[in-house]
């Protein structure tokens, strides 16, 4: 995944700071790759849940396949690697030794990265928030409890930096997951009647459009849909030529009341309709990474992939995220659609009345 800036990072006290705002949340348990191309830019990380130790081997070796996919996806070479393993324990773990146990890993995953003639320049180990080097021995400079990752609340240059961006830290991935959980009263019955009412009297076309500015001129307000509304729009995604339409809606000025919308959807949807689900978060996806919130998108998009497998437009999307194809083309491709939409239906434009 690229990153939409790098600050300067000086060393690894910088490293340990940034790798939190590049994936939008704070890493548990985990192996963080992060790729240098020959030309000096950090383009891509690649975060993997930490195995137990008999399955390195497996996660180190997908983790290095995915890390250089980005890169050929980019046409450039991955050069360096830096590689920052994470680790929560509870309060009594003696930190030395839960670095020596992780030590194996970090030895493999440098092994593997020579192999492969890519060469790692930083391997770190962050343990309960304190981080310290896998080569470096001085105690003046990784001392055995470790040295604090600065965080949101006490920002270095380059936290200070990702935060004037506009760039946050979530406190953990499963936060960001939960936003796009199911309601816990998403599987009511009333809401699935209405689901089979809309899909057995589907509204016509120019119906289903009024139905979606309306409900987008409601997120704007912070509304939600009704359940009726809810179902029938659920339902009408489900025609490709309206679901492309409603992709449409991602210009920066409406991207914050559509993302509401497809989220506030995607939730809507149960256990026995969560296949309805892949669509909204599809699109919550794309609007997501236009406004460079990629571990969300990302989020977004994995889900949709797991609620309905072979989905084709999140496997074109998430190929698009990862070699960052024509995202300036696919803007304008879809700015034609919806303008064909609109003079074919005969109504205004977008950000004009429609009375």
């Amino acid at each position: 995944m690229t990153s939409p800036m790098t600050p300067q990072l000086r060393g690894p006290d910088d490293l340990a700071e940034y790798i939190p705002y590049e994936l939008g949340y704070q890493p548990e348990n985990s192996i963080v790759l992060a790729g240098i191309a020959t030309d000096g830019r950090m383009q891509g990380i690649i975060r993997v849940s930490l195995p137990d130790f008999s399955e390195v081997e497996h996660a180190a070796t997908a983790a290095l396949a995915a890390i250089t996919e980005v890169y050929a996806g980019h046409r450039v070479k991955l050069s360096d690697l830096v590689i920052a393993i994470y680790r929560d324990t509870d309060a009594n773990a003696d930190r030395p030794t839960v670095v020596d146990a992780l030590a194996p890993i970090a030895k493999f995953l440098i092994e593997a990265a020579k192999e492969a003639s890519i060469e790692v320049l930083e391997a770190m180990f962050v343990v309960d928030g304190m981080w310290s080097s896998y080569d470096c021995t001085k105690p003046a400079c990784c001392p055995p409890e470790g040295r604090p990752v600065r965080g949101m609340d006490n920002p270095g240059p380059v936290g200070t930096a990702m935060i004037v961006a506009g760039r946050t830290v979530a406190s953990s991935r499963s936060v960001l997951e939960a936003k796009i959980r199911p309601a816990a009263d998403a599987d009511t019955e009333s809401f699935n009647a209405a689901l089979s009412a809309a899909a057995a009297n589907p509204l016509p076309e120019r119906a289903r459009y009024d139905l979606l500015r309306a409900c987008l001129a409601g997120a704007a307000s912070g509304d939600s849909p009704s359940d009726e509304q809810a179902a029938q729009l659920l339902i009408a995604l489900e025609d490709g030529e309206f679901r492309d339409l409603a992709m449409t809606y991602c210009e920066a000025a409406e991207r914050p009341a559509a993302s509401h919308l497809w989220q506030g959807l995607a939730a809507r949807t149960g256990a026995r309709r969560r296949y309805l689900a892949a669509i909204p978060l599809t699109l919550l996806s794309w609007n997501c990474w236009l406004d460079k919130s990629t571990t969300m998108a990302v989020v977004a998009l994995r889900e949709a992939q797991a609620v309905r497998p072979g989905y084709r437009l999140a496997q074109l999307l998430d190929k698009l995220f990862i070699t960052e194809g024509n995202l300036a083309g696919t803007l304008d491709e879809l700015r034609r659609v919806r303008a064909e939409y609109e003079l074919e239906q005969m109504v205004d434009g977008p950000g004009q009345a429609n009375s």
